[in-house]
């Protein structure tokens, strides 16, 4: 546990310099050609913030998450099994530079397990920064997550940690599609569940998606994410799905998805939806 301490302080300083440290001065890009989607108008949905793209000024989304037969941590342990989730939060991020981007995303999170009472409440807070260090011939970016433990970890809403990721991730656009792939590492420490003794792992994600604009207003966007175990007793999650972006005049878009687990680690089924106002 030391380790990771060492790695967690480290790693929360790293993002607050990083936070500070003005982007690399860069030639400016050229713009896409007609119909391309742009790296600055369609996201990745369950890589959200893995994905290459940087905001171009600021991004704030309301989002609703529902999912159902979430993995659960401990099935001996009292409402610590499979659950059915609800989140329901927002999503911000701005660009700081040319070429960084910092932003945080906090939800309200309803639980409901298979071997328990429902709980609701905040979860955990996620804040991170990137960096976009190549812009041609494609987007390469690197950047640090912090989860904070803002949820409850007697009612399993948070971990009751600090948690870390490290992620890299590539992106292309050409006229007809873009293409986008994503991969990580995430130091997972102890989490604080009453009545259990979980032992966190250091687990790695890898993922991807592509991107085809229709016309101006519509996007389709297909992606799948894979990670390993989180926690000692749990199970690897993959899941595949896709959704779509429409925008509603130059500031506002919604967005929509809906994703199938392929492993018993993933949730049986998932859907995404949100409004976001880019300004």
């Amino acid at each position: 546990m030391r380790l990771r301490s060492s790695m967690i302080a480290g790693g929360t300083l790293a993002l607050t310099l990083l936070a500070q440290t003005p982007a690399p001065a860069q030639d400016q890009p050229a713009q896409p050609a007609a119909g391309t989607a742009s790296a600055s108008e369609h996201r990745l949905f369950l890589r959200f913030i893995e994905d290459a793209a940087v905001v171009p000024s600021f991004w704030l989304e309301g989002q609703l998450d529902f999912l159902t037969n979430g993995e659960g941590f401990d099935p001996s342990g009292s409402g610590a099994g499979e659950a059915d989730l609800r989140r329901l939060g927002g999503v911000f991020a701005f660009n700081v530079a040319e070429d960084f981007e910092f932003g945080g995303s906090l939800m309200y999170l309803h639980r409901d397990p298979d071997d328990g009472d429902s709980d609701q409440g905040l979860g955990d807070l996620d804040i991170w920064g990137k960096i976009k260090v190549v812009q041609d011939p494609l987007d390469v970016t690197f950047g640090l997550l912090v989860s904070l433990p803002t949820g409850d970890s007697d009612e399993f809403l948070g971990t009751g940690e600090t948690d870390l990721e490290f992620f890299g991730s590539v992106r292309q656009d050409h006229s007809s599609f873009s293409w986008t792939a994503n991969a990580g590492i995430r130091i997972n420490q102890d989490p604080d569940f009453p009545g259990t003794s979980i032992e966190g792992n250091s687990s790695v994600l890898l993922g991807g998606g592509v991107i085809f604009p229709l016309g101006r207003n519509w996007a389709i966007i297909g992606e799948t994410a894979w990670e390993t175990e989180r926690y000692d007793g749990t199970k690897n999650s993959l899941q595949l799905g896709g959704g779509f972006d429409w925008r509603m005049g130059d500031a506002f878009m919604v967005r929509g998805s809906g994703f199938a687990g392929l492993t018993d680690g993933a949730p049986d089924v998932e859907f995404i939806g949100s409004f976001v106002w880019i300004f």
